[in-house]
């Protein structure tokens, strides 16, 4: 279930800024961290040319280096390779105090123009369940809102007694909440859901060893959330869900009646989920980070913190989808902030549209999309790639990519000489008669990228195992994976 349907839910909340002040942490951190997880050696070659000492140079160099002594970087972006050397190399004193001073600089205004402290967090109040720990090494770690998703096939009659439309998708009303209950009757079928879940669920499944991908959110204190977390570990994701008290698990019931959903969605704990003082080492090995913008409604602190963190490891990279238009429009300032820590974003065609009209990225007139009109398509990729660069050339990936339904995939990226390449991938016809659901085929694509992307496949490799993954997950009721073998 893609929890696109929180659009009205925060819009009244004046307090979606409350929590602790984004941490300091130091970038030695994450490169200690890292560099004791050798199972596992990605090397995207981004670099932020942030190492505080020669040591911690000799340390990263020692790490990036196998043990025959040879290079063990790669397709995926290889040109960038040679900026792993120049960034090793010792810098001048005081240009690199200066840089250190000016992100923490950069962080203390982020702290202080988005976050209030509150005189107790929500952290301060949540347990912890972390009895499901990474066997691994990880690879891929995603923050999200875990949903549990009850899919049933039900009579128009049971649409009709909840005040359902067929076909449309909605947030519970208070008088709709024994919905859940009632709908025990049709012996519904449990699967995990929410965005960012499936999209790690895919990554695990391709990855295959237990422990691979990680996902952490918030669940109630209740059996839904019991049932949430034994689904994840039945699949081998590594879960460290937050338990709400008081609060219960989101769920969603998926209604099949004539061969159409009607979706009905209570979030619950989800909006209380914030970070735990130790979230880093429980994400300890991963360099692909991912969020969707689906988080922001709860506090903007959980993705800054989880993108300033990735930006202080070298080689590590930060993923952003932008979920939905209403996420574009609400948290325009928070998301500002946060693209400028994005190496790579996701989004269709109408989101990216949403995200050129209020960062006037292009003219008006060609943020109303055409999926027949590429070179507008393109265009706004390239503005928002301008997002997430600055006008800078820092040598870091920096990608865009745009779904457009069965139209091929655009992906604007900067190679690391600063030029703007676009690439074009065909997505492959799948039979009318063979679509179920498209309901999370873009959580799909996203995962089927994020896992060729840590296999080190190239650009065009990675938009096609995403578009493998969104074939085969329209083609069943809810979101399942049915290959035995890997797709891409």
């Amino acid at each position: 279930m893609a929890d696109y349907q929180i659009r009205h839910l925060y819009r009244e909340s004046a307090n979606f800024f409350q929590g602790r002040p984004l941490p300091l942490r130091p970038i030695q951190r994450g490169q200690q961290a890292h560099a004791a997880s050798r199972r596992w050696q990605h090397p995207l070659c981004i670099t932020n040319g942030l190492f505080p000492t020669v040591e911690d140079q000799e340390q990263v160099s020692r790490f990036w280096r196998a043990e025959d002594g040879t290079s063990e970087f790669p397709l995926f972006f290889r040109r960038h390779s040679q900026l792993v050397s120049q960034t090793m190399a010792p810098a001048e004193p005081h240009l690199l105090r200066s840089r250190i001073k000016a992100l923490q600089g950069f962080i203390l205004v982020l702290s202080l123009a988005f976050l209030s402290p509150a005189s107790a967090s929500v952290t301060d109040r949540m347990a912890v369940d972390s009895s499901n720990s990474a066997t691994g090494p990880m690879r891929v770690f995603a923050i999200g809102n875990p949903i549990l998703d009850l899919v049933a096939e039900v009579p128009s009659s049971f649409l009709d007694e909840f005040f359902l439309k067929r076909g449309d998708a909605t947030l519970a009303t208070p008088e709709q909440m024994r919905i859940y209950s009632t709908l025990d009757q049709f012996n519904p079928t449990s699967l995990p859901g929410g965005s960012a879940l499936n999209s790690v669920r895919v990554v695990q499944k391709l990855l295959r060893k237990p422990g691979s991908a990680g996902y952490m959110g918030a669940i109630g204190d209740d059996p839904r959330g019991q049932v949430l977390k034994e689904l994840c570990d039945k699949e081998g994701l590594a879960t460290r869900f937050m338990v709400a008290p008081g609060q219960s698990t989101g769920v969603c019931a998926v209604l099949i009646n004539e061969k159409e959903r009607t979706l009905c969605t209570h979030l619950g704990a989800c909006g209380s989920f914030r970070l735990p003082e130790d979230w880093t080492t429980f994400a300890s090995g991963a360099l692909i980070f991912y969020a969707t913008s689906y988080t922001l409604t709860a506090t903007p602190k959980n993705a800054l913190e989880v993108a300033g963190y990735a930006h202080g490891i070298p080689n590590a990279i930060f993923t952003l989808n932008l979920s939905a238009p209403f996420c574009v429009e609400l948290y325009k300032d928070a998301m500002q902030s946060l693209l400028l820590h994005t190496n790579i974003l996701f989004g269709n065609e109408e989101e990216f549209a949403h995200l050129a009209k209020v960062h006037n990225l292009v003219a008006a007139e060609k943020t109303a999309l055409s999926t027949a009109n590429k070179e507008h398509a393109v265009e706004v990729c390239t503005g928002a790639l301008r997002l997430l660069t600055a006008g800078q050339n820092t040598g870091a990936t920096k990608l865009v990519v745009m779904t457009r339904g069965h139209n091929p995939v655009i992906a604007a990226e900067q190679t690391a000489d600063g030029t703007v390449v676009v690439h074009e991938v065909g997505v492959p016809v799948v039979a009318a008669e063979k679509i179920v659901d498209t309901n999370g085929a873009g959580d799909a694509f996203v995962g089927g990228f994020l896992y060729a992307l840590s296999q080190g496949k190239t650009v065009k490799q990675c938009i096609m195992c995403g578009n493998a993954c969104a074939q085969d997950v329209i083609q069943h009721v809810g979101f399942s994976l049915s290959f035995t073998s890997l797709p891409c």
